[in-house]
């Protein structure tokens, strides 16, 4: 279970993965004109990033990624927190604090809150 805290971010997330559609496969040209499509007609493919790797206090370029399989098996990425440095930092540590409230790694809780953005998107 998310705390409050963790799902406070989980709008502006929405709202940042939001503003990067309509997206296009690379290999099919197949068009997600919104989340919602993107969401509904992919596959989530493994993790959203590495549990170990992700506590490194090295600042990652990138943000947070999720994978997915477009329905040619193509695979794509969203991401899915600004690239704003401060930002997301903030986030990055109410991970970490999150998963040892939890007694579990920054990849389940990052898992977890992937979840609950597709159910709030899908559903």
């Amino acid at each position: 279970m998310l705390s409050g805290k963790i799902k406070s971010f989980i709008k502006p997330i929405i709202d940042f993965c939001s503003l990067q559609f309509p997206k296009k496969c690379n290999c099919c040209e197949k068009e997600y004109v919104d989340f919602k499509s993107f969401l509904e007609q992919t596959i989530t493919v493994g993790s959203i990033t590495g549990g170990e790797e992700y506590q490194s206090p090295v600042y990652d370029i990138f943000g947070i990624l999720s994978w997915v399989n477009c329905e040619c098996g193509s695979t794509m990425t969203i991401s899915c927190t600004d690239s704003e440095k401060e930002m997301h930092q903030v986030f990055k540590e109410a991970v970490i604090n999150e998963a040892k409230e939890q007694n579990t790694t920054p990849e389940n809780v990052l898992n977890e809150i992937r979840q609950e953005i597709r159910k709030a998107i899908v559903l």
